[in-house]
């Protein structure tokens, strides 16, 4: 079914995946705003039919500005984090200081940000839908790129400790993790090698469909969307042998 009809945010939404959501949301009746700090994206208000705004998704102010478009058209029913981008290397732990921080920024920050800024608006809207961009590395590893690797962990670790509460409230928060799409991100060697590849409009079907809230998908080549589940993480046991209860914790401010 997909989400409500209303208005839809998509960051990362200027190409490859974020364009496939973006152009399925439209097909599905919803007035969307893409966000994204590539300002070849302003030509989708014309070939998509959305309102483009330029985006850093590291810097909450301009994702706040996005976020306040895009309830100037409608209640905010539903959103996709997908900004995002690797830089696999031959030698990965010889990156830069600079990689460091832009890679983390844009896939970590840039999806904090984008959460911290949405939840409220989706409150303001009755509940809704947001769907995190994560990868297969963020449930599994890519050697050639750890920072990647680490930083689609992070998006999925923050799907899995916020999805609850969240959906409480009427808002479920679930993360997709495909394989490797056939998109700029993808290294030319995967395709010289015939390398099996997602189509980016596939994922975007994906994203758009109906999740579980808490739900982390799988998604690979040939193979239906997935459920998946990690093993039990052993429990604290109390002293007569029944687990242990995790006690609230007392914090200013909350």
């Amino acid at each position: 079914m997909g989400p409500e009809r209303g208005s839809a945010l998509v960051t990362g939404g200027a190409s490859g995946i974020g364009r496939a959501v973006a152009g399925e949301l439209v097909a599905r009746g919803h007035s969307v705003v893409v966000a994204d700090v590539d300002p070849c994206g302003q030509r989708l208000e014309d070939e998509a039919d959305v309102r483009f705004v330029r985006t850093d998704v590291r810097d909450p102010e301009q994702v706040a500005a996005a976020v306040a478009a895009a309830e100037e058209l409608g209640p905010l029913k539903f959103v996709n984090l997908g900004a995002g981008l690797a830089r696999p290397a031959a030698c990965p732990l010889a990156v830069d200081g600079a990689t460091v921080d832009l890679v983390l920024g844009v896939n970590v920050k840039g999806t904090w940000h984008g959460l911290r800024e949405s939840v409220p608006a989706l409150r303001r809207a009755g509940g809704g839908r947001i769907v995190v961009t994560a990868s297969l590395a963020g449930i599994s590893r890519w050697p050639q790129d750890p920072l990647y690797t680490a930083s689609k962990h992070a998006v999925v670790g923050l799907v899995r400790a916020l999805a609850h509460d969240l959906a409480a409230e009427g808002i479920a928060l679930s993360a997709l993790c495909p394989g490797f799409v056939d998109t700029p991100l993808v290294p030319d060697e995967f395709r010289e090698a015939g390398f099996p590849l997602l189509r980016a409009e596939n994922v975007a079907t994906a994203i758009v469909d109906d999740h579980a809230a808490g739900g982390v998908y799988v998604l690979q080549p040939g193979a239906p969307l997935t459920r998946y589940r990690a093993a039990r993480v052993p429990e604290a046991l109390a002293p007569d042998g029944t687990p242990a209860a995790v006690p609230l914790l007392r914090m200013a401010g909350n």
